[in-house]
């Protein structure tokens, strides 16, 4: 008798405890939706913040020539680091060069 009123008490509590922990993981879920709600709105999701939002995809009025400055500072920013590279292996080639040539007169003064 008493170990059948001790495994009803038993699962009461294992019932009780997956109800409360059911309950708390809704709260988390609705808790997380309610961030996720506030967030949008202080982002603005109003017409002030969807222009904000094109300016930043490099869209919009002033946005649209940002974007081409950017693409073009881009481009420049590539071009010279390709510049620099070449400049760099002509340097080093020549370098080699005369490195050989001075070799190559030591063993003729030798």
């Amino acid at each position: 008798m008493k170990r059948d009123r001790r495994k009803k008490e038993e699962e009461e509590r294992k019932k009780e405890e997956g109800e409360r922990k059911k309950e708390e993981g809704e709260r988390k879920k609705e808790e997380e939706e309610r961030k996720k709600e506030e967030g949008e709105r202080k982002k603005g999701r109003g017409r002030r913040g969807e222009e904000e939002e094109e300016r930043k995809k490099g869209r919009g009025k002033r946005g649209e020539k940002e974007g081409r400055r950017g693409e073009e500072k881009g481009r420049r920013g590539e071009e010279e680091g390709e510049r620099k590279k070449e400049e760099g292996e002509r340097k080093k080639e020549e370098g080699e060069r005369k490195k050989e040539e001075g070799e190559r007169k030591k063993k003729m003064l030798v």
